[in-house]
């Protein structure tokens, strides 16, 4: 558990510093959904969240974090199975 929190804070500041607005000087929090794409063990299918919660910033900063911070296991090159409405 103590694993998972200290990652779930390492992706949460990753997410800030890539959000962030040199206007309002600061980044945005991640969503509970941007999380759990970002760490999760599997690729959901299908993200269906309303326009504007930041589906591009979730799926872009997932990849990131993933191919950047994630280990073997938790890599997915499945990117393309990922369905965004």
């Amino acid at each position: 558990m103590a694993g998972e929190e200290s990652a779930s804070m390492e992706f949460r500041a990753f997410f800030k510093a890539a959000t962030w607005e040199e206007k309002s000087q600061e980044g945005h929090d991640p969503y509970p959904f941007q999380i759990r794409l970002a760490l999760g063990e599997e690729l959901p299918e299908l993200i269906d969240i309303p326009t504007g919660l930041g589906k591009t910033d979730a799926v872009v900063l997932a990849w990131l974090w993933r191919r950047r911070f994630a280990g073997p296991e938790q890599l997915w090159g499945g990117m393309c199975k990922l369905y965004i409405v």
